[in-house]
């Protein structure tokens, strides 16, 4: 990729970034981790104005997709700024496809990841299974924990699968990480769905399923440049994978 082409793509990402940062400090508002947190509930009672209370509505039930869309976009961008346009189509088209792939066919037989369904608050599910922002989300993740390895130490001369094992340990720790409050607190997916006492946490396949999917998917990419044509704020998809888990932790944190 020439670097015309890479300083477009950086040019995209540093248009996406401010939104995506001012649409991140809008979700403390909305994350229910403390008394002043704003709801649906205290919306409706506390807005008169009909059309400032829809508008609020319609941004507060669509703040979590628009916030995996804007993030997806951030990561998709720099990947191709940094590491070339072929890596970055690549990594998305299986990113994106394994992600559907095994979510959507979970949400129809129960496996690979387990008994789970998902509901509408990532945005209308896709035949009744699979929100859109589902895979982006999962495209996200992968994106962000492979380019936080690249920012190791000569790590961009290590072999492709110490790069794509470091990678499937980062999806993993963030797995592990979001697993309850994307169950429990934002309810984008329900596990064990139907059962009067689930247990407590997801099923161990799950776990094991999105590392095995997270290296396979580092290994499978191949970066059109060793050395990253954009040098300049490489910092992008480490914050947004910070965030993700600062997020979780708080969560866990104010919980117990």
């Amino acid at each position: 990729m020439n670097s015309r082409t890479a300083a477009h793509f950086q040019a995209l990402s540093s248009l996406l970034w401010p939104l995506f940062l001012v649409w991140s400090v809008l979700g403390v508002m909305v994350m229910p981790l403390h008394p002043w947190s704003l709801s649906q509930e205290a919306i409706r009672e506390d807005v008169a104005n009909p059309g400032l209370r829809d508008a609020l509505l319609l941004l507060f039930q669509s703040y979590d997709a628009l916030w995996v869309f804007l993030a997806a976009a951030v990561a998709y961008s720099h990947t191709a700024a940094c590491e070339g346009l072929p890596a970055a189509r690549r990594g998305a088209l299986l990113g994106l496809g394994g992600a559907a792939l095994l979510c959507g066919a979970d949400a129809l037989t129960g496996w690979p990841l387990g008994p789970l369904a998902y509901t509408d608050l990532l945005g209308k599910r896709i035949a009744h299974l699979l929100p859109l922002a589902v895979p982006l989300l999962w495209l996200t993740i992968f994106l962000c924990s492979r380019a936080t390895v690249l920012m190791l130490p000569r790590a961009i001369q290590w072999p492709r699968w110490q790069v794509a094992l470091g990678t499937a340990l980062l999806v993993w720790l963030t797995d592990f990480n979001l697993e309850p409050v994307a169950w429990k607190v934002r309810a984008w997916w329900i596990w064990y769905p139907g059962e009067a006492n689930p247990p407590a946490i997801p099923p161990m396949q799950n776990f094991a399923v999105w590392f095995c999917a997270a290296f396979l998917w580092a290994i499978a990419i191949r970066p059109s440049n060793r050395v990253p044509v954009f040098t300049g704020n490489r910092w992008k998809p480490v914050v947004i994978l910070g965030l993700l888990n600062l997020l979780a932790l708080a969560f866990h944190w104010l919980r117990w």
